[in-house]
């Protein structure tokens, strides 16, 4: 901080000597705008104007005072000066709260993307083609309940491709809720048109089970299969 004086001085004086040569001079970045000195109202500044050509006496028109340039230059220095000064002096307070809320505006949202999450079931928290919860969307229930100070009153349920099973899942989820929570009217119960992001634990590998479950082998494989291992093995013996 105590080499930008200097420069400043040094900046000041240069642009002090650009605005005492002329109009062209003075910065195009003034804070406010310069007015013209007015024409002159003797008889030699008519009798100028009158044998000017017309961008002559437009030039001279536009051409402020060497005393009004220097007090205008001076003014629009003073207020600049002293915004760069509330700056530094504030410092680090104007930039850390930018880099803060920049690092906090993504953990926010994750947050939020997770809150979703946890309040939500999803397709595998209840029997296909019933829409009856299952023992995991049971379980799943209890802890938005358990926690709703920390959730929310909100449950969102998969909705499906058939109204009326989705329908079924939201009587279920209400039919469930009414057994759980004293005052079961405080929840609201709304369709979910999102899919799951992720799931951890146990219930990651009962859903992922649900989901990829493979295809069961066929009767006739696993019997044609078995002969011939007993027949390999009996020609062993």
């Amino acid at each position: 901080m105590s080499a930008r004086p200097g420069k400043r001085t040094r900046i000041a004086a240069a642009c002090v000597l650009a605005a005492l040569a002329g109009c062209s001079s003075v910065p195009t970045t003034m804070t406010t705008p310069l007015a013209a000195e007015p024409a002159a109202a003797d008889a030699e500044a008519s009798l100028a104007l009158d044998d000017a050509t017309p961008s002559d006496a437009v030039a001279m028109d536009c051409q402020p005072g060497l005393v009004d340039r220097v007090k205008h230059f001076m003014g629009d220095t003073a207020r600049e000066f002293a915004i760069e000064y509330e700056i530094n002096d504030a410092w680090p307070s104007p930039y850390t709260e930018h880099a803060t809320q920049a690092v906090l505006d993504p953990l926010r949202i994750q947050a939020e993307n997770a809150r979703v999450q946890m309040v939500s079931l999803w397709d595998y928290h209840f029997e296909s083609g019933t829409g009856q919860l299952n023992t995991m969307g049971q379980k799943r229930l209890w802890d938005i309940v358990d926690q709703s100070d920390t959730f929310g009153q909100r449950i969102y349920v998969r909705c499906t491709q058939s109204p009326h099973e989705t329908e079924l899942r939201m009587v279920s989820v209400r039919d469930e809720l009414a057994k759980l929570a004293p005052d079961v009217t405080s929840f609201d119960v709304v369709e979910a048109r999102v899919n799951p992001s992720m799931v951890s634990g146990e219930e990651a590998k009962k859903a992922v089970g649900l989901l990829t479950a493979p295809p069961k082998a066929k009767a006739g494989s696993a019997s044609a299969a078995a002969p011939s291992n007993s027949g390999s093995s009996s020609g062993s013996k």
